[in-house]
Formats: structure tokens, sequence, C-alpha cells
């Protein structure tokens, strides 16, 4: 068990990740990211997929969820407006995703298909990396193999956020960013990124409030009961509200609608 000034060090520390990205180079910005996700999966078996953005001024993170081919195309068209009108120079992407075992099939079809953890870094100088580590899962846990760093990296459209492409709105500038603060949403309602706690700091939440179909996940902030956001996505009609006995706070009413409204709108501010 750590103490108080353990864990506020380790907050301090965890809210620096992406502000030393700044001033790392492509190479050591892949590196770090693959020791961060793999310590991330080893503590909780999964990985949260984003984007860790880098300009010229600051870092951000930015949560990446496409429950379906629609929304794929929507979230590529308002990530590469938003990288334009706010200067990125270099993204890691990190998500699971399929490996596929069968020849001549696509990972998605292949009924022997596996799981893997890929770590994607693109530099606006043309520079790319990639890195991939297979899932192993038996029952209830899950382990990750070594790391696979491949100079072929796949083709795809995780690979083009930074061309300029086409785009019918003018260029605007982004507000600054606040001094010593690493936010991933930008909104009257200040959001806050889980990534400024600590990982063993903050109980897990929940909110939703149905009818909505939005959900937004992250940890409180114990200190200041601040909802700090690690992800958001849609209920799918035939998965149930959670319970009472959900391993998590469940956040309802008032204070869930303030923090939907929120990412609704900074949901909509990204593809506008």
């Amino acid at each position: 068990m750590t103490n108080r000034h353990e864990r506020r060090k380790a907050a301090a520390t965890s809210s620096k990740k992406l502000a030393k990205s700044n001033a790392a180079t492509l190479d050591q910005h892949f590196d770090d990211a693959l020791r961060r996700v793999r310590a991330e999966f080893e503590r909780t078996g999964e990985i949260h997929a984003g984007f860790e953005c880098v300009t010229d001024g600051e870092s951000f993170h930015i949560p990446a969820y496409w429950p379906d081919r629609g929304a794929k195309a929507r979230a590529r068209a308002a990530l590469r407006d938003s990288f334009r009108r706010r200067k990125v120079n270099r993204y890691v992407f990190a998500s699971e995703g399929w490996v596929g075992k069968t020849p001549g099939l696509r990972p998605t079809d292949d009924p022997d298909r596996g799981e893997c953890v890929q770590v994607i870094a693109v530099e606006r100088n043309g520079l790319q990396r990639y890195a991939f580590a297979e899932i192993t899962r038996n029952g209830a846990t899950a382990s990750l193999g070594p790391w696979k760093v491949s100079g072929d990296v796949p083709r795809g459209w995780l690979l083009e956020l930074l061309e300029d492409g086409y785009s019918d709105r003018p260029r605007k500038e982004e507000p600054p960013p606040v001094p010593g603060k690493s936010k991933i949403l930008e909104h009257s309602m200040t959001l806050r990124s889980s990534s400024e706690l600590a990982d063993d700091e903050g109980r897990v939440f929940l909110a939703y409030a149905p009818p909505r179909t939005l959900m937004v996940m992250g940890r409180r902030d114990p200190r200041n009961g601040d909802l700090c956001v690690s992800r958001y996505t849609w209920k799918l009609p035939e998965v149930p509200w959670p319970g009472p006995d959900a391993p998590f706070e469940r956040i309802t009413g008032r204070e869930a609608e303030r923090l939907l409204d929120a990412v609704e709108r900074w949901i909509a501010n990204q593809q506008n």
C-alpha cells in the first residue's frame, strides 16, 4: 500500500507522461508507449484504445471507439480535420485487434483468428513505427507476448491522419493549452483524463443516463471528486444496464447528465 506522498508523486509523474512525449523523438515516444501499454495490459488485462498526439506546444490524448464502419468513417474525417487544425506533428495509436491465422482470409473473417495489441507511431515527416504482441487467454487470465517490431507497417487509414486531405472548413486556431494540465477534452465543464491520476488512485466509475445510450467510463479523483475520463462508448440494445452489484461506481442523475452533455459537445466539436 503506497502512502499519500507516494500517490501524489505518482499522480504528478502520470500527468507528465504526455508532456515528456513532446520533447521526445519518434523512437523514444514509441519505445515509451510500448512500455506503458504493456504495463497497462498487465495491470488490467485490456487496453483502452486511443491516440497520444504531439504538437509544437502541447501533448494530448484522444480516446478511440468506433462500434461500426459508419462510426469509423466519421472518426477518420474528424480526426484528420482536428489534427490539421491543431497542427499535430506526431501521434501514437494503441489498441487491441485481431490476428489472422488462415492464409487468404481477413482477420475479421477468420474463425481461427487470435487477438493482439498493436502500437503504431506516425510522424509528419514520414517516419513510421509498428509493433504488435499476441494476447493469450486462459480462462479469466490474459497475458501479453513479446513485442514484434516490424519494418513492414500495415497500410491503412490509421497511418494517413497527418495528410492534409480535403476540408471545406476554414482553418481555425485552437485555444492555447492550460499550463500544467493534461486534458483529453475541452469544454466549459473541464473534463480531465484519468491519466492524470496514479495507476492505483481513484474509484472506477461508469456514468449513464437512460434512455440516452452514451456511457462514459473513468476514475473519480479522490482529492476533489472530479470525474476523470478514460473512454466512452454507446450501449447496445441487447446489453442490460449495470445492476447494483456492479464492481464500480454507478453515476446517474444530474451528475451523469452534465458529464454526458460535455462529452457529447466535445464529440460534436470534433466533427464540425
